[in-house]
């Protein structure tokens, strides 16, 4: 069965964000062509204060632990943990309301 998976990001080495963006953008591109990833589009979105979201479906369960073993995305993810820091996600201010609304990126 299928799993999404969502994460938030900090940015943290400035107001720009764009080689964090290409990072996480290198990193579904590699889940994707190691077939973690379904055909669901995986979704970047900024929130007001700049954190940046990214939602993604897993084609299973087990995915999540072949994520976490995969030396290539290790890798990116490192890279990634340089420019921003990973948060729990109900520390989100736009999470306390009914309704959640993010610019969209492309991911």
């Amino acid at each position: 069965m299928a799993r999404l998976l969502m994460v938030g990001l900090r940015p943290t080495a400035g107001p720009d964000d764009s080689e964090l963006i290409g990072l996480v953008r290198a990193g579904l591109a590699i889940a994707r062509a190691k077939g973690y990833l379904s055909d669901f589009s995986p979704r970047l979105a900024r929130s007001e204060s700049g954190t940046l979201v990214m939602l993604c479906e897993l084609v299973s369960v087990r995915t999540v632990d072949a994520l976490d073993e995969d030396a290539d995305l290790q890798d990116v993810i490192m890279q990634i943990s340089a420019l921003a820091e990973v948060f729990p996600l109900y520390t989100l201010v736009e999470f306390s309301a009914m309704r959640v609304t993010f610019e969209t990126l492309d991911a």
